[in-house]
């Protein structure tokens, strides 16, 4: 996989919009919903889009597919 890092003010308004999906999904989370938040972006007249998500979340979900390898 290859990883490009950005960081700064350049980042900034990705940043500002994750956060705001965050929050309103976190106000319409069910009681009990442990599934981690993932900010799907899609572009007008794409169909792929992009999948953000906290590091921490990216590494948790890699640890559970490495434990359930067959």
């Amino acid at each position: 996989m290859r990883v490009e890092m950005k960081a700064g003010a350049q980042i900034s308004p990705i940043v500002t919009r994750y956060r705001t999906a965050e929050q309103q999904s976190e106000q319409h989370r069910a009681l009990g919903d442990i599934r981690p938040f993932v900010l799907v972006a899609m572009p007008d007249g794409e169909s792929d889009g992009l999948a953000v998500m906290r590091l921490s979340v990216l590494a948790d979900l890699l640890a559970v597919l490495r434990d359930h390898e067959t």
